[in-house]
């Protein structure tokens, strides 16, 4: 994009598009970026506002090129800075307990920004928030709980995490027993990584504690995405039967395939019906109400809805209400443009934001990292990976490394709306810490003790002590933590033993075609023509990845198909038969495929090829399974080469 820019024509093009611009979560731009906006917007008097919004404690993506340094640079370049003191997130007293722990007075220069040699200054917030809740214990909005062992290459140790893991586990318990107003999901657990999310959600399971790592998966795994272009294009051509067909027999209308083989003209024109006046509704471009109709429309006595409900899996029906979500936040879309949406969704990927859907539809304590929750709030949040120990890379820059598990501790503790636990694992030996090896948790002890490199017990209880007479923060030691008494107690049930079973089955195999295909005496005849071109197997994969390449980019024009060959010769047996190949090539694309005055490649519209299909289909006792190269529809009826 930014070497586009540089053509004055699309530049201007581009800026004529907007009136206005807001960029979110600024903190997370890296320079190429800013770039960008600043040509664009920065640049553009005739830019009627330009908005940058962010806050650079939470700038923790520097593994993703984010660059706090150029938030910092961008507003000099800005006339008006406005600041929002205002959170909505958290009642008072948590706020007034994280106001005076990262207030200058207790917490001097905490948010260090090495490459300029200052810091961030941390503004003190205001609480929107009216609610308040007596938790009936006698714990703080924050509280430390403690650990203590001698340092070992593995921190916190293996028994220090077990501690921990029953302290969160005896909390928990604790505040639903006591609590009625919390349930699992009104707690979360931020961890170092999935490996120890595992372990904790294994340790869970004891105490018959319900978890969930909450993820985000992609549309573009989901079989509702194809499923919904596919019955759109059915609405969109009604009269093409082998479209209504493949939509009757898809996950919406569910139709049996023997079912709709032996289909009376009668019913099939009903279903026809259908879809002309789903069509109808579409023409009148407003996709709000041809969503309405679809979910209400009915096939077979039953509408799409009881349809996508009666399948039971709340995957597929969260996929369908995100991707109609997706469809009616899309500007100018309507029945002309609307199967090259879903184009554009497949030729996106899979990690692409704007396919990601977050499913957290459980009742269990939520379990992810810190970089997950951003964004997110809980009630109760166990900031468990403020304690993990980070590995030291020599690729990174150390001093900005450990500043920016600052700004992740930010986020940690300010995740919650009641309490956040906060961990300590103290260093009975009190060996000096590394530069990079900080945990985040140490590397703000250190600096609001001002003991650089060491985290003195002694030093800390004091330190926290300020905090603790003011009621702003409590503190714990977990070292003869054992799990919770108040647990039901469940009834002793006898088990007898079941009966032996056993079922034997026949064994099927899945061979590959070319597996089978070399078993078989084929005999081709070919017409020998001389060619210096070489041979052998590399040379057919060239030729295969090509093709492969024209159809999934779409283009049959000259200059596109020569820059795919360029790209794949280089450094191989055909880096000198540029000409030849794509001679080759050519002539593939324009040879007639059933004669000479029949149809060839070139003839066929781009949606209707399909490269690398794969198959399963059984022979005889067993099944066989492979990839056809491609498979293409043109004229109403599908080839397969």
């Amino acid at each position: 994009m930014r070497e586009a820019l540089k053509d004055q024509k699309f530049k201007e093009k581009v800026q004529l598009i907007y009136k206005a611009a807001i960029i979110d979560e600024f903190q997370d731009t890296d320079p190429i970026q800013f770039d960008i906006f600043k040509t664009l917007f920065l640049k553009n008097e005739k830019i009627l506002a330009f908005y940058l919004i962010g806050d650079p404690k939470q700038s923790i993506y520097s593994f993703r090129k984010a660059d706090l340094y150029t938030y910092l640079e961008a507003t000099k370049k800005i006339d008006e800075i406005n600041y929002l003191d205002t959170n909505y997130r958290s009642t008072k007293p948590l706020i007034d307990s994280l106001n005076a722990l990262l207030s200058k007075e207790f917490s001097k220069n905490w948010l260090k920004l090495p490459n300029i040699d200052d810091s961030l200054e941390y503004i003190p917030i205001k609480s929107g928030l009216g609610e308040d809740f007596d938790f009936q214990d006698d714990l703080a909005p924050i509280h430390f709980f403690i650990s203590e062992a001698s340092k070992v290459k593995k921190w916190p140790t293996d028994e220090m995490e077990i501690k921990n893991f029953t302290f969160i586990a005896n909390e928990i318990l604790s505040l639903k027993k006591n609590c009625q107003k919390f349930s699992n999901k009104n707690f979360a657990v931020l961890v170092k990584d999935r490996f120890q999310a595992q372990r904790l959600k294994n340790y869970f399971q004891k105490f018959s504690i319900n978890s969930q790592t909450p993820r985000s998966s992609s549309l573009k795994n989901s079989i509702c995405l194809n499923a919904m272009k596919e019955f759109i294009d059915a609405c969109l051509h009604p009269n093409n039967l082998n479209k209504v067909k493949i939509a009757l027999l898809g996950p919406f209308v569910q139709l049996n395939l023997q079912d709709l083989k032996n289909i009376d003209l009668q019913n099939f024109s009903k279903h026809l019906e259908k879809f002309h006046f789903l069509k109808s509704i579409l023409n009148k471009k407003n996709l709000g109400e041809f969503f309405h109709h679809f979910f209400e429309i009915s096939f077979e006595n039953f509408s799409i809805l009881e349809n996508i409900a009666a399948k039971k899996d709340i995957n597929f029906y969260l996929d369908c209400i995100s991707l109609i979500e997706l469809i009616l936040a899309e500007k100018n879309l309507g029945q002309h443009n609307l199967l090259s949406f879903f184009k554009k969704l497949e030729l996106l990927d899979q990690d692409d934001e704007k396919l990601k859907i977050f499913k957290n539809f459980e009742d269990g304590v939520h379990i992810l990292t810190t970089f997950m929750s951003k964004g997110l709030e809980y009630d109760i949040v166990f900031a468990l990976d403020l304690a993990s120990k980070s590995r030291a890379s020599f690729a990174q820059d150390l001093k900005e490394m450990d500043a920016e598990k600052m700004r992740q501790f930010y986020v940690a503790i300010t995740r919650a709306k009641y309490r956040v636990y906060l961990p300590i694992a103290i260093d009975l030996k009190e060996k000096p810490i590394l530069e990079g090896e900080y945990s985040a948790m140490e590397y703000f002890l250190a600096h609001i003790l001002d003991t650089k490199d060491i985290v003195p017990k002694k030093n800390l209880l004091e330190k926290l002590k300020i905090l603790k007479d003011k009621k702003l923060l409590s503190l714990s030691f977990v070292d003869f933590v054992k799990p919770s008494s108040f647990q039901d107690k469940e009834e002793d049930v006898d088990l007898s033993k079941p009966k032996d079973f056993s079922k034997k089955f026949e064994s099927r195999y899945i061979y590959s075609f070319s597996s089978l295909t070399s078993t078989l005496d084929i005999k081709i005849e070919e017409k020998k023509q001389k060619s210096t071109l070489p041979k052998g197997l590399e040379v057919g994969e060239i030729f295969h990845k090509i093709l492969e390449n024209v159809f999934y980019k779409k283009s049959f024009q000259s200059d596109e198909i020569l820059k795919i060959i360029q790209s794949l010769i280089k450094e191989s047996v055909l880096e000198s038969f540029e000409k030849e190949v794509f001679s080759i090539i050519n002539n593939t694309l324009n040879a007639p495929l059933l004669g000479e005055d029949s149809f060839c490649l070139k003839d066929v519209e781009f949606n209707n090829f399909h490269p690398e299909v794969e198959f399963l289909f059984s022979w005889k006792k067993d099944y066989m399974m492979g990839f056809i190269d491609l498979v293409f529809e043109h004229q109403s009826k599908y080839y397969i080469i």
